[in-house]
């Protein structure tokens, strides 16, 4: 196992999928992990199991949501997903919400699932293993509850969400454009591919949904992405914690 498999605490997990066989190794690979994890197979059984683990004080701090789970009599696929991480958000907003998906997102999409439902998560079913799923535990619970999981990896991790006025004297308004551009060059020319690949991974977007073909095409896209969304702080935590050997503070002023 490696090191960023190794579980820290045992969680309670359900996932909200109709396929058994994803459900049993999601059961199995969160064992591995020292997890627990309970199926249900319907948004109207994930209701009542939630309501049961609340009235067992045996509460689940993740929920895994397949975004198209087939629902109904004539199994036609219903975006219930949706639905789902938006009853949880609302009743029972300690529980972080990861969605898992069969088919690509593109980063605008995982986007707006975090603005309109605040997902915490987002894992392709198809890219799916160990390591993956335990950083997708670790980043979720981070969003959920920062006191508890605000900095993991290295002392120099700074907690999500990042404080305002920090996020202020990262990109001076003044200046806030040059900024920008810097933040492209030092993602081409600081960051190799796989670690570009590694920052998509822990900021919850898919490399691959990028526009452009080359590892500089990724960067520009990752930058105007969480440009147009006012996610820039987002971004800029994500790459100090990924690469505290920087010196930040040189490149963004």
């Amino acid at each position: 196992m490696s090191k960023s498999s190794q579980p820290t605490e045992c969680l309670r997990l359900i996932v909200i999928d109709d396929d058994p066989e994803w459900c049993e190794l999601l059961a199995d690979t969160a064992e591995f992990l020292g997890h627990s994890l309970d199926t249900a197979h319907s948004l109207e059984e994930a209701r009542h199991k939630i309501k049961i683990s609340e009235e067992k004080q045996q509460l689940y701090s993740i929920a895994l949501i397949d975004i198209n789970f087939v629902s109904g009599r004539q199994r036609i696929e219903l975006p219930r997903g949706k639905e789902a991480i938006r009853y949880i958000k609302s009743y029972h907003p300690y529980i972080a919400c990861i969605v898992l998906s069969g088919s690509t997102i593109t980063p605008d999409s995982v986007l707006d699932l975090r603005d309109e439902y605040d997902l915490d998560y987002y894992v392709q079913k198809d890219r799916f293993d160990l390591d993956t799923f335990a950083r997708a535990i670790r980043n979720a619970m981070r969003r959920v509850h920062p006191d508890t999981y605000g900095s993991y990896g290295s002392s120099a991790a700074t907690s999500y969400p990042p404080d305002v006025a920090a996020v202020d004297r990262m990109l001076p308004p003044q200046s806030e454009r040059d900024a920008l551009i810097r933040l492209r060059h030092t993602l081409i020319s600081r960051f190799s591919e796989g670690e570009l690949r590694d920052l998509c991974f822990d900021i919850g977007l898919p490399y691959h949904g990028l526009p452009g073909d080359g590892a500089a095409d990724k960067a520009r896209e990752l930058v105007a992405h969480f440009e147009r969304r006012n996610y820039v702080p987002d971004l800029i935590t994500a790459m100090k914690r990924l690469r505290p050997d920087i010196d930040w503070d040189t490149l963004l002023f």
